[in-house]
């Protein structure tokens, strides 16, 4: 049977541990404030071009959404004890987290629109932790999916084929580029492309691939996960 979330056009949903199962038996409440959500969420084009970082104009769309609907950071105050002496003390934090019935696990999400790699290891690690103090029932990441990591070359060229004056400005950040560009200027267009592309969201960023292959190795077990990726049906 597919779930309510899962219904939405144009994300990847995958659930991991039964987490699709918990998210929607447990926490029906929030399966149907996210679904909401992530209906009502779209990236425009030009947000692709000029952003790209963690803190991107992409990411506060959703931070915003979610933290309008409660979905609040929280911060984790870790402290070892022995024999009554505090040996050590931590803090981390998670982006989002609702807690939906006082004195019971809640929910954990993050964000991983464009960051470097490692941090799934850390969102995962954290998710695996809370999940073991029964602080989160489960954990979920939305970041961009296959489709979208895909589509996301083509939006620079278009870009550049319809403002070729940008394709002027862009030579000059990126070392190196000007030599590729006099050496096959006929290709200008598809040469700057590729190397904005690929300097924003290459591989080693945080896209759906990477994020399986974590999860394929077992980081973050045995908390239950529900990963969402943005698709490219989500661009406008």
């Amino acid at each position: 049977m597919t779930s309510i979330i899962e219904q939405v056009d144009g994300y990847q949903i995958y659930g991991h541990r039964h987490g699709l199962t918990i998210f929607e038996q447990d926490f029906p409440e929030a399966a149907y404030e996210l679904t909401r959500i992530l209906n009502s969420f779209y990236i425009p084009k030009h947000l692709i071009v000029e952003g790209g970082g963690g803190l991107s104009g992409i990411t506060q769309i959703l931070k915003k959404a979610l933290e309008d609907a409660g979905w609040d950071k929280r911060v984790i105050h870790e402290e070892y004890i022995i024999d009554g002496q505090s040996q050590t003390s931590d803090s981390h934090e998670i982006d989002h987290f609702k807690r939906y019935e006082d004195n019971q696990p809640g929910i954990g999400l993050e964000i991983e629109w464009n960051n470097k790699d490692p941090f799934y290891d850390r969102d995962l690690e954290n998710f695996r932790k809370y999940h073991a103090l029964s602080l989160i029932s489960l954990g979920i990441i939305i970041t961009r999916g296959e489709s979208l990591q895909r589509e996301l070359y083509n939006v620079f060229e278009q870009h550049f084929i319809a403002n070729p004056n940008a394709i002027e400005e862009q030579i000059p950040r990126y070392k190196g580029l000007s030599a590729k560009v006099l050496r096959n200027p006929d290709n200008r267009t598809t040469i700057v492309a590729k190397h904005c592309y690929s300097s924003k969201y290459g591989t080693a960023t945080t896209h759906w691939d990477k994020l399986i292959q974590k999860i394929n190795r077992k980081v973050g077990d045995p908390c239950p996960l529900v990963l969402v990726g943005i698709g490219a049906e989500r661009l406008v």
